[in-house]
């Protein structure tokens, strides 16, 4: 059983050991530090501190994706971070890093790196392995020319999928290299303007980008070019396209199959009308019943409402205006087929049908014409 003693032992020990020690929480809060933690960390350091608040901005996002490694796991960890207090100079530690048993804390033991180390270098190498990173694993290919357009630079995961190798641009000045179309782009870079364009190569597309480098005066000394590849999106977009107008096609096809203009006896058309009659396609049952009517020199044309189930004021309101359109034209406008029901809800919307012809079936409007027609003839 640990006696008082003992216990003192510990916390002289913790307080007191050269290393720089911290009991951290799993999100990072600095929960018990030690004076040589404190130290390292810029000093000020309280319970509510953060851990990642002294890392240097460079090494931020490195030190978050090593520390989630901690807690996902009970292996230990060693990995090396820039350290500092707010407005103090960063210093290079090398972490030593666990999750204890009980798996809610973390501990840590900081030691200084041995020799100086060049937080600008520090810097520039990890925004470098980040590039590298993206280069070796994303279709982009990057490239850089001077100010006179010759290339001094070729690489990325791109130059597969392109027919470019880098030893047939670098050193070669691509003003000269490529017709003036697809040089554009470089072109107004190297003026100062940064310029984006879509390109295809060999079966296979990319976004381009041309920015130009400038130096401290605003004078251009260079460009850089960047180019992704986004042939699988040009292709979903092409299917995606084919697929919309098979659609539209089909809708046509549809929309023909709802109206079907029919001439069923010379000078007599006849409109089979099923389902619901809104404005677009009262619109194109006009336009359409109406063309035919000129063409063919109708004299009879027959709106049948037998598959119609449902009419309101706005459908009996489309209803007349073609009936009345058809007039316009010399010939007679003729409704058949209005189904008992759809009769009950006109009277009872007071819809007033005494201008125009109705009969109980198609059969009866046919009967109609030709009798008409017979009349007109014996006339």
């Amino acid at each position: 059983m640990q006696t008082i003693d003992d216990a003192e032992r510990l916390q002289e020990f913790f307080r007191e050991h050269p290393d720089a020690l911290i009991v951290a929480s799993r999100e990072g809060h600095c929960l018990h530090v030690n004076e040589a933690a404190a130290n390292a960390l810029g000093g000020d350091v309280r319970p509510e501190t953060l851990l990642y608040e002294r890392v240097h901005p460079g090494d931020f996002g490195h030190f978050l994706s090593e520390w989630a490694a901690i807690v996902a796991s009970s292996e230990p960890s060693v990995f090396t971070v820039l350290l500092g207090g707010k407005g103090a100079k960063a210093r290079a530690f090398v972490l030593h890093a666990r999750r204890a048993s009980s798996g809610d804390r973390v501990h840590v033991s900081l030691r200084p790196k041995e020799g100086e180390v060049d937080v600008e270098q520090s810097s520039v190498r990890r925004r470098e392995q980040v590039l590298r990173v993206v280069l070796d694993n994303l279709p982009i290919l990057v490239w850089a020319t001077d100010k006179e357009g010759v290339c001094t630079y070729a690489d990325g995961k791109g130059l597969e999928l392109s027919s470019i190798k880098p030893e047939y641009l670098i050193g070669k000045n691509a003003l000269a290299l490529y017709p003036p179309d697809n040089t554009t782009g470089l072109k107004k870079a190297l003026e100062g303007t940064m310029t984006r364009h879509v390109s295809s190569d060999n079966g296979q597309y990319w976004d381009n980008r041309d920015i130009p480098v400038q130096d401290a005066d605003g004078n251009v000394i260079g460009t850089v070019g960047m180019s992704l590849n986004i042939t699988e999106l040009q292709q979903a977009k092409a299917e995606l396209e084919t697929k919309l107008a098979l659609i539209e096609r089909q809708q046509e096809v549809i929309r023909n199959l709802e109206t079907p203009i029919i001439q069923v006896w010379d000078h007599v058309l006849t409109l089979p009308m099923v389902g619901v009659v809104d404005s677009r396609r009262a619109a194109r049952v006009m336009d359409d019943v109406l063309g035919a009517v000129s063409r063919l020199s109708a004299r009879f044309a027959i709106l049948d409402l037998t598959g119609v189930d449902v009419i309101d004021t706005a459908t009996a309101g489309h209803l007349f205006s073609i009936i009345g359109a058809v007039r316009l034209l010399g010939a007679e406008g003729i409704i058949s087929g209005i189904r008992p029901n759809v009769a009950q809800t006109m009277v009872s919307m007071g819809i007033d049908m005494s201008s125009v012809i109705t009969l109980s079936s198609l059969r009866d409007a046919l009967a109609l014409c030709m009798r008409r027609m017979r009349e007109e003839g014996r006339r």
